[in-house]
């Protein structure tokens, strides 16, 4: 349970931090927020995802816009194609990255991460009508697909392509894991790997089961361009506001995060 003391110093130290910085990005008296562009992934949930009117919704939409109510900013929610998510951060198409994002050593030497809000590992899925098991999957001799850039393609490449156990072509990337997904559900792929909330949250509409869970211990935190220290520090002041709310343990159970 969050200390109501901690709570509310963290309050005070909001105040002060609007006050001190956001006027460098818009005006604080009143008549003008800064509005910052949030970059997400559109096939994500249940952190990112778009529903049925191609509105974003999910935890990290639904916390990225808690926090700038309580920061004093807006935000415009943006889709982008996940290969080029870094980039855009990069050239400044989007100040932030908050999209179940993993805090890497590579990604650190292209941008800054704020504290860690969310721990996941990585799942491995297979169709309902399989009998593959997990050690089948570790022999490196299964189809497997996940999505580029994600943990899941590393940890294959370095701990089954590296070490020999699997063909490089036997590992297919895909744009978003829906693509992922819908080969697994066509018969294309053996097995799929992915973040354990991504692959739980699928469940029930990939007519797939989850055979095993690999323990990366991955660490989600936003990502913000190299430098912008006045927009990091109000993210980590908003984040921490965030699990130390009431409002935290509201979205986990909205989005079925444990």
């Amino acid at each position: 349970m969050s200390s109501p003391v901690n709570y509310l110093l963290l309050l005070l130290f909001a105040g002060f931090l609007i006050t001190s910085c956001c006027g460098a990005a818009g005006n604080i008296s009143g008549t003008e927020k800064p509005v910052y562009i949030v970059g997400i992934d559109a096939y994500y949930p249940p952190f990112t995802y778009l529903d049925a009117n191609g509105t974003p919704v999910g935890f990290d939409v639904d916390s990225v816009q808690w926090i700038a109510d309580t920061m004093n900013f807006k935000v415009q929610i943006t889709p982008v194609p996940w290969d080029d998510i870094l980039t855009a951060l990069e050239t400044g198409e989007i100040d932030l990255i908050y999209s179940g994002f993993a805090i890497t050593n590579e990604r650190k030497e292209i941008c800054d991460f704020t504290v860690p809000y969310w721990q996941v590992n990585q799942s491995v899925a297979v169709n309902n009508q399989s009998s593959v098991k997990i050690d089948d999957f570790y022999s490196g001799l299964l189809r497997v697909g996940a999505q580029n850039n994600t943990r899941g393609v590393s940890w294959v490449e370095l701990n089954l392509i590296g070490k020999g156990k699997m063909a490089p072509r036997s590992l297919v990337r895909y744009e978003g894991m829906n693509e992922a997904f819908d080969e697994l559900q066509a018969g294309r792929l053996d097995a799929i790997i992915g973040a354990s909330s991504l692959i739980k949250a699928n469940l029930d509409s990939c007519d797939c089961h989850v055979i095993g869970e690999i323990e990366t211990d991955d660490h989600y935190g936003v990502a913000v361009k190299n430098g912008n220290s006045d927009l990091l520090e109000t993210m980590n002041t908003g984040i921490d506001l965030l699990m130390l709310s009431p409002e935290w343990e509201r979205l986990k159970l909205r989005y079925l995060m444990e």
